[in-house]
């Protein structure tokens, strides 16, 4: 199972995307509520044949993602905690260009104040932690 714990427009969605396209038996939970993502867990464990679980959320708080790790546990799934590392500016940048190119609003600023405030650093405890580098820090932005 693998539980990103990031901002918004960090690349966690383009991230499950490429995971998905090229692994076989993938199932990504999304852009519900969090009774939702649990309950399409739940489903997707259930699943004898799903050999990957992708929770595409922003998961700030330790509790959050420990409700994952119990439902990874019923099935001795391994959990990976995915930590992308950008820059707070490329965050912004990618945000932009998210509104733009999709036609849409931006997050707002409140959002990325809210996890802030939220968010507890992911510990070996959590999961193993996968730091992730996507190919948009090397970008200039402008």
């Amino acid at each position: 199972m693998i539980i990103h714990a990031e901002r918004p427009a960090c690349g966690k969605s383009t991230l499950g995307r490429v995971i998905f396209t090229e692994q076989s038996n993938v199932v990504v939970v999304s852009n519900e509520s969090q009774s939702a993502r649990l309950r399409a867990c739940r489903q997707a464990i259930a699943i004898p044949d799903t050999s990957i679980i992708i929770i595409d959320h922003t998961n700030p708080s330790r509790r959050n993602r420990e409700l994952y790790e119990l439902i990874a546990d019923t099935r001795k799934y391994r959990v990976w905690i995915v930590k992308h590392l950008l820059s707070q500016e490329c965050y912004k940048y990618l945000n932009r260009y998210r509104a733009y190119t999709e036609k849409r609003e931006a997050t707002p600023s409140a959002a990325y104040d809210k996890f802030d405030a939220e968010f507890e650093e992911p510990s070996e405890e959590d999961g193993r932690i996968v730091p992730y580098l996507s190919w948009v820090s090397i970008c200039t932005y402008y």
